[in-house]
């Protein structure tokens, strides 16, 4: 076996782990404080969402098993991602999101100008991400735990 004098100990790649787990539960905690305007402890929980994003992104010193599940997070943020832009597209093309656009459509322009302004709001969508992020890993952790066919 050669000797790779960078290899990560096994206490230190279990440090991965647990950022991104501690990531995923201030990324939930996140969006209610968010979405009810709770500014004191926002700031510390958003910190600990953003560490947990940057562990996955900073895998030089994880296992390959660590840099899959990161992976398959990232695949659902760029899907989620992808169908966000294209409902922005749909909205726009069909000229929804504008306010000719709510007069066309016989909506009331309050109500509809308060969703648009739901829907387009960058912060959420980025906590939203997050969120998605962290559902990916968790399911591609326990599809592993759950569908193996090891005994133990």
């Amino acid at each position: 076996m050669p000797y790779r004098p960078y290899t990560s100990s096994e206490s230190q790649r279990s440090y991965a782990y647990k950022y991104v787990w501690f990531g995923a539960a201030c990324s939930v905690a996140l969006l209610p404080l968010y979405l009810f305007g709770v500014r004191g402890p926002y700031g510390l929980i958003f910190g600990g969402a953003v560490g947990g994003l940057l562990a996955s992104t900073l895998t030089g010193r994880a296992d390959d098993y660590f840099r899959s599940l990161c992976a398959n997070g990232h695949r659902w943020v760029v899907f989620a991602l992808s169908l966000y832009m294209f409902a922005g597209f749909t909205l726009y093309l069909f000229d929804v999101a504008t306010p000719s656009g709510h007069d066309l459509s016989g909506s009331s322009e309050a109500a509809s100008v308060g969703g648009m302004a739901l829907f387009f709001d960058g912060h959420l969508v980025g906590i939203i991400l997050t969120i998605v992020y962290h559902a990916g890993y968790g399911y591609q952790w326990l599809r592993d735990r759950v569908g193996s066919d090891e005994e133990t």
